[in-house]
This record gives structure tokens, C-alpha cells and sequence, in this order.
């Protein structure tokens, strides 16, 4: 029977606990974070077993330290675009606790490890909210407290029936009180145990879009603005369309808006115009609703982009009335310009693979642009892509995602998916995020 001393087993309890925390999170980040997150444990778990002799200091080493943390930092920037949110937090809490298993010394690097690993927890709680799940966490949180109570103990001396046991009864006492802030303390009506979801979202508009983050989507019936037409009827619903944010670019997960400068197609206005009335919501942005197309803006502050966006000089903070006048049908003269179709087309040439492919090829059976459009929104319908408010997540390849492998989403992921089809094979195409119908 091997005889282990007390300060390598408190280790080996913190890099158990690291790894199964690293596996709950398996599907919330990339792969590539948690092969370097089991790397480093099993570098650690030979290091402390004496299979490996552990690292001697040398010149230049917190160097390199410092210039791997950079790059696992860049890692994550460059899957996400962002180091905000619950996905890209979760990757960068993995080769963050990784790394400082490599770099741990003593108790406190053991007790930082463990209290990553905690919120790598917590990450994957809100991730997932099944109540399936609830015993693993629950074992795990009972895994790490009795890690840390191993590391905490004089001499580290603490046998791992003692810690596991210590550790259930201040669980147990902890029971009553955790009970008392399920019962009483404010929380959002959502799921059964009411974590607000990260991956959740609700419904309504935001200046950029990353449907493939959004596992859950909660319908909002609060009123966004109302509208009073001139005249007996308003337009037939399928000119209802209310114009809102128009995103430009797209990275292979995230769709945003970036000011583009050129010249727009001229339009030719057809039959009467609409006017209107709108009694604006506050938003806390700056981007206002119209209808598709605006003739002219209703001055002061008000402004109307190239890409006939209307928007404000300042952020709508308080209830906001403005009048427009809108022809539904227009026609365009002569083509998009050559700077504008090459804006308008850009995509990312590493990303959605599959997707690309499949573009290429529907196009070569198209006899020109109008048939593919039409051939792309036959494929989806052919390949029985489903409407669902509770979406699998996609991996940072969203579109391939939605196409190949989840065959699900909402407006946004197939808002996504159908123009990045179209700037594939060079037709111009963005996102023009709003609200149908009223």
C-alpha cells in the first residue's frame, strides 16, 4: 500500500477537483482550453508523484510565464472577440486555473486553484440549469471543500475520510440557511431553481448580434413603442417591418454594427408614403424605428445613415415622440458600388468551413443571383431546419453549427446563417434587426 505524505495528497485533491471541474464545462468552452487545462493537471499530477522532477527557477521564467498567460488571454479574444460574457469568461477561467497549477507552490496557489475552480462551477450552473446535474455539482462543491480543508490543515496532515466528513457536516449546516435564500431572497421566474441563464436572452434588439451564444430565449411582451398611422389603414403586415440596428460585420460568431462610408444605391420611391407617428420606449440607445424606406428625418437630433439607419445624436432616455414619412415599395437604380459590395461581402475566410463549401456549391447550380437566394432558402426548408426558443449552443463555428449539426435557432441564428450564405459567393447582404408587425 503506498503511503502518500500529506502535502502531495492535498495536492493530488486540488488537481482531482480541477480536472472534474474542467469536465463539467466540456460543450460551455472550447476544446482547445480544455486539453491545456488537462495537460497541466496531468503535468502536475506526474510532478507530484515523483514521476517528474519539479521545475527549478530560472532566469527568464516569469517571462515566459507571463508570455503564455498573454497568449492563452489572446486565445480566448480571438475565439470570442470579447472577453465579457458567460462562454468567453468560462475558457478564459480554464487556462487561467491551469496555469496556476503550473505555477503552484504552496497552500495559497492550492487554495487559489480550488477557488477557480468554484467558479468554473458556478460558470457551469449557469450554463446549465437541469436539475439533473444538481447532484454532480453538489458532489463536486463536497470535493472541493474537503480539498480545501486539506490545504488548510497544520502540516496538511488531514487524512481524506476526515476532510471528506468535516466537509459533508458544514455542508449540512449550511443546508437550513441556503434553504432560507432559495425561499426569501429576490430572484428573476425563470427555471425551477431560478438561476438567471447566461446563455439566456430575451427577447428584443441590441446593437450586435451572437445568436450562438444564446442557449434560451424568454419572450418579452413589454411594449416597445406604439405607433399612430395618418389615415383610415395602416400598410398590409408584410410592409409592418420596424427597422432597427443594421449590423455590417461578422466574424464567425458575432454579428455588429462598424460605420461603413459609400455611396448608396439611389432608390426610386413607389406609390404614397406612410406616415406615422412613433411614441418611442426608452432604450438607453441611440438607434430609433421606421419603416423601410424613410424619405426624410424629422430634424433636430435625428439623423438617417447611409445604410438608412435612423438614429439619435444621444441616447433615448426618457419617452420620445417623433413623426416620419416612409414609402414601403422602392426600387433601386443601377448597381451597389464598388466599395459597398466589397464592404458588404467580407467574411472571414477560416471560419464556418462547411458552410462555405455548401455555398459554393448551391451557387454553381444557380443561373444567377436571384436563383440562389431563392435555392439557399430551399435548402434550409429541405433540410428541416426547426423555429425553437431553447437552442443548443453552437460552438464558435455558429453558422456551421446551426446548418450542419443543431439544425435549430431562432430569427437571429437564421438571419445569420442566410447572409453569410449570400457573402459567400460575393452578394451583398447584411443584418437588419427590427420588429415584424403591430
Amino acid at each position: 500500500m503506498i503511503r502518500i505524505p500529506g502535502e502531495a495528497r492535498a495536492r493530488l485533491m486540488v488537481i482531482l477537483v480541477f480536472t472534474a471541474v474542467s469536465l463539467i464545462v466540456v460543450g460551455s468552452a472550447p476544446l482547445w482550453t480544455i486539453l491545456i487545462a488537462h495537460a497541466c493537471a496531468l503535468w502536475r499530477l506526474l510532478v507530484t508523484m515523483g514521476a517528474l522532477p519539479p521545475p527549478r527557477p530560472r532566469k527568464g521564467a516569469r517571462f515566459l510565464f507571463g508570455a503564455a498567460t498573454a497568449l492563452m488571454v489572446g486565445g480566448v479574444l480571438l475565439s470570442f472577440r470579447t472577453l465579457n460574457g458567460l462562454a468567453a469568461g468560462t475558457a478564459l477561467l480554464v487556462v487561467m486555473g491551469a496555469l496556476k497549477l503550473v505555477e503552484s507552490r504552496g497552500r495559497r496557489d492550492d487554495g487559489i486553484v480550488i477557488g477557480v475552480s468554484l467558479f468554473m462551477l458556478l460558470a457551469a450552473a449557469l450554463s446549465d440549469q437541469s436539475l439533473s446535474r444538481l447532484p454532480l455539482y453538489l458532489l463536486v462543491i463536497w470535493g472541493a471543500c474537503a480539498a480545501m480543508m486539506q490545504v488548510a490543515h497544520p502540516g496538511s496532515g488531514l487524512p481524506v475520510r476526515s476532510a471528506l466528513r468535516l466537509s459533508a457536516r458544514a455542508l449540512l449546516m449550511a443546508a437550513p440557511l441556503a434553504a432560507a435564500c432559495f425561499m426569501f431572497f429576490p430572484r428573476f421566474s425563470s427555471q425551477f431553481w431560478a438561476l438567471p441563464g447566461g446563455g439566456g436572452a430575451t427577447t428584443g434588439l441590441r446593437d450586435e448580434m451572437s445568436p450562438g451564444s444564446i442557449d434560451r430565449l424568454v419572450a418579452d411582451y413589454e411594449p416597445a413603442f406604439r405607433v399612430r398611422f395618418e389615415g383610415d389603414l395602416p400598410p398590409p403586415p408584410q410592409f409592418r417591418y420596424w427597422r432597427g440596428p443594421v449590423l455590417n460585420t461578422f466574424d464567425g460568431f458575432t454579428w455588429r454594427r462598424e460605420r461603413r462610408i459609400y455611396v448608396d444605391t439611389p432608390r426610386e420611391m413607389l406609390g404614397e408614403p406612410v406616415r406615422y407617428r412613433i411614441t418611442l420606449e426608452p432604450t438607453q440607445q441611440k438607434w430609433l424605428f421606421a419603416l423601410d424606406t424613410v424619405d426624410g428625418t424629422p430634424g433636430g437630433t435625428v439623423f438617417l445613415a447611409q445604410d438608412r439607419q435612423l438614429a439619435r445624436s444621444e441616447p433615448v432616455t426618457e419617452v420620445f415622440t417623433y413623426d416620419l414619412s416612409s414609402h414601403v415599395e422602392t426600387r433601386t437604380r443601377g448597381p451597389l458600388s464598388p466599395l459597398g459590395r466589397r464592404h458588404e461581402t467580407q467574411l472571414p475566410a477560416t471560419r464556418n468551413p462547411r458552410s462555405l463549401a455548401l455555398a459554393r456549391e448551391l451557387r454553381s447550380r444557380a443561373a444567377d443571383d436571384a436563383a440562389y437566394s431563392q435555392l439557399v432558402l430551399d435548402w434550409f426548408r429541405d433540410h428541416h431546419l426547426q423555429y425553437t426558443l431553447q437552442p443548443e449552443p453552437t460552438s464558435v463555428e455558429s453558422v456551421d453549427s446551426v446548418l450542419f449539426d443543431t439544425r435549430q435557432g431562432f430569427c437571429g441564428h437564421f438571419a445569420s446563417a442566410y447572409a453569410t450564405m449570400m457573402r459567400a459567393v460575393g452578394v451583398p447582404a447584411r443584418v437588419v434587426t427590427g420588429y415584424l408587425g403591430g
